[in-house]
């Protein structure tokens, strides 16, 4: 007894799973149309190939199902035609390939039985209807909760998967977005209209009627649309015969979705005989913008084919005083004023010219208030590291107003900022590096550093925070700078910037000699305790020797700074000396070369070479023998450069080159 239950439930239990699997749900099933509503089957067309018939039921709520229709295929070309007629009737708006493709199109769909290899064409909604892939119920036309099933009925006439709508309330109402009168003309070929629709519901199709008395008749002319953004336009082309040529010709467009469902028409279009006289401008509108300090002007033209040219006047005064400051062609709408100041009104109006250049259109005039430009932000000090060359300031700038800086410094705590550097210009990113020179600063006192920015106005920026800084050394004293010699028979007289003097954590020098040929160094002074003189002569040297002397700062415990004054000596002459020590650095300037002196009889020149990768070498400058150093601005950022240098004594005779060093801006 418990075997049979539970083998009767198991009976029942498949039934309903099996029974459920045949009924798809299917919300776009059904949708409304403006006259009942439009069933959709898929892509078997029911010709017996797969599928002989679809059986169509409804209800209504509470109602049972009853069966309405059984769609099938035709069975002819000639009753394929005439469904074909019956649903253009429905849908007027959807196009159709001619009659012979029609046939191709009926003959292949009954052939595979498919809409698969019927490609675009099966798309349009008439063709579906025709074929049996669609149903139009008419009597659905005003109700509640219509719902549908279908029913696939296989080759065998069998039945298979049951599908359900949703419901649907009758009648439907479509909205589009509101179509607006682009433009229009009509000349001695034909009329030419443009509307407009901006949004994101756009008609899909279109029919433009023509007004002939009360009556609206569809107007048999060519049409198209296309999009821009979220601008839909709408596009229609109508020849004329000699009768219309004289004649008022009134126009306006009907959207429609793909189930012929109509949304609100344009407003009708009259075309007269010379459309000038009846075109206006239109949205015309002067636009400050702000930032930039500049006035833009747009506007349209409802008939821009009547137009010959356009004119732009402007003045300061509302009534008087408008000169013309722009022309512009029929196609313009937009125009950038960038001639104007701050804290000023301007006043303008557009002039359209007609065709024949007897006639003109003024647009109202329009007024552009300018008020005083808005400062710029500060910029960020995001840091200030000493090194050994000054103290570098890491500063970024985020304010699009901002064309330069100025940097501030503050001597201690009791002084003032004062300006320290001219209006650098503001690099092309939002960050760049400004070195302040060892040589203007004390390495016994605290500076502190600050920025403005400053606008294309002039408008200048609050201070930005401030950054305190002791610019000492962690690698003990900098060396001293201004390292010359001169020779005098066989001696050489070395002197150097007095470091003792400017600088407390110097209390002496180390002074060394390095001979080339033997490659040795002995130390002339500072061995055992800082030398303290800045100056020194040495007379033990050769003739055809070629010496380099090296000069570091000491400090109170007896410790040599790691910088070095360099300088390379001959006393033979005509013998130039290869310079040494070239070490390159980039600033906002460029790119900063600096190296050791050389000295020798007829000493003359410096000679920089450069070459950019994959390129020769060429001589980017000759430079007198008393500079030392020399900034490269015609270096491009991104590009890697090389560098090296040479000495030439008065006859022209040139030293080998120095080491090369790379380096990109």
């Amino acid at each position: 007894m418990i075997k049979h239950k539970l083998y009767s439930l198991l009976v029942v239990l498949f039934t309903l799973v099996s029974f459920n699997s045949l009924k798809a749900q299917n919300t776009d099933l059904a949708k409304p149309g403006p006259n009942g509503i439009y069933l959709f089957f898929g892509k078997a067309i029911p010709s017996g190939k797969t599928i002989s018939a679809y059986i169509i039921e409804r209800k209504q709520e509470n109602e049972d199902w009853k069966k309405i229709a059984e769609v099938k295929a035709p069975v002819s070309f000639i009753e394929f035609q005439n469904r074909i007629k019956e649903a253009k009737a429905l849908l007027p708006a959807q196009p159709l390939p001619g009659e012979s493709r029609l046939k191709q199109i009926y003959e292949k769909a009954i052939l595979t039985g498919s809409v698969d290899s019927l490609k675009g064409w099966v798309l349009q909604y008439p063709l579906r209807l025709a074929l049996g892939l669609m149903y139009h119920d008419a009597t659905a036309k005003t109700g509640k909760g219509f719902q549908y099933r279908i029913t696939n009925v296989n080759a065998n006439g069998e039945p298979g998967t049951v599908s359900t709508s949703g419901t649907i309330d009758m009648p439907f109402t479509i909205t589009f977005d509101d179509i607006q009168l682009a433009e229009s003309s009509k000349t001695d070929y034909g009329v030419i209209i443009k509307w407009r629709s901006a949004g994101n519901k756009p008609s899909p199709l279109f029919m433009v009627m023509k007004l002939e008395g009360q009556i609206a008749v569809n107007a048999e002319g060519r049409v198209s649309h296309y999009s821009r953004n979220d601008t839909t336009y709408y596009t229609f082309l109508d020849s004329l015969n000699a009768g219309q040529l004289s004649q008022d010709l009134k126009y306006f467009l009907s959207p429609y979705d793909l189930l012929g469902n109509s949304g609100k028409s344009s407003q009708v279009v009259q075309i007269g005989q010379d459309n000038f006289n009846k075109a206006y401008f239109m949205k015309t509108r002067a636009t400050v913008i702000p930032d930039d300090f500049l006035v833009r002007i747009s506007w349209h033209f409802s008939d821009p084919l009547t137009v010959k040219s356009m004119d732009l006047y402007r003045s300061n005064e509302l009534e008087k005083g408008y000169v013309r400051i722009a022309s512009f062609t029929k196609e313009d709408t937009v125009y950038v004023d960038e001639r104007v100041l701050p804290a000023r009104n301007y006043y303008y109006f557009l002039q359209a010219n007609s065709r024949n250049g007897n006639r003109y259109k003024q647009s109202e005039k329009l007024t552009a208030v300018l008020g005083l430009p808005a400062k710029p932000l500060a910029p960020t000090l995001l840091s200030a590291q000493k090194e050994a060359d000054g103290i570098h300031l890491s500063i970024e700038i985020t304010d699009p107003k901002t064309t330069g800086i100025r940097i501030f410094r503050k001597t201690g705590s009791a002084g003032e900022l004062i300006a320290v550097s001219e209006l650098l210009e503001r690099p092309q990113g939002s960050n760049m590096v400004f070195t302040d020179p060892l040589n203007f600063l004390s390495m016994d006192e605290t500076y502190s550093y600050a920025i403005r920015a400053e606008s294309k106005f002039r408008m200048i920026s609050d201070l930005s925070n401030i950054i305190t800084v002791k610019p000492l050394s962690g690698n003990g004293p900098l060396p001293p700078a201004f390292l010359k010699a001169t020779i005098e028979e066989s001696k050489v007289q070395l002197s150097w910037e007095n470091r003792i003097a400017s600088d407390p954590e110097t209390r002496g020098y180390l002074l060394t000699r390095k001979d080339a040929a033997s490659e040795n160094s002995i130390i002339l002074a500072g061995e055992t305790s800082a030398y303290v003189p800045n100056y020194f002569t040495d007379s033990s040297l050769k003739l055809d020797r070629v010496y380099t002397y090296s000069v570091q700062c000491m400090d109170a415990g007896n410790h040599a700074g790691s910088g070095k004054a360099i300088l390379a000596v001959t006393l033979q002459p005509g013998t130039p000396i290869t310079p040494s020590g070239l070490t390159l650095k980039n600033e906002i300037r460029g790119v900063k070369l600096s190296w050791g002196a050389v000295v020798y009889p007829a000493m003359q020149l410096y000679r920089i070479y450069r070459s950019a990768e994959g390129q020769k070498p060429s001589v980017l400058i000759t430079l007198p023998s008393s500079i030392q150093d020399y900034v490269d601005s015609t270096a491009e950022k991104g590009i890697s450069y090389q560098y090296f240098i040479t000495s030439l004594n008065a006859e022209g005779k040139e030293s080998e080159t120095s080491g090369t060093e790379s380096i990109t801006p």
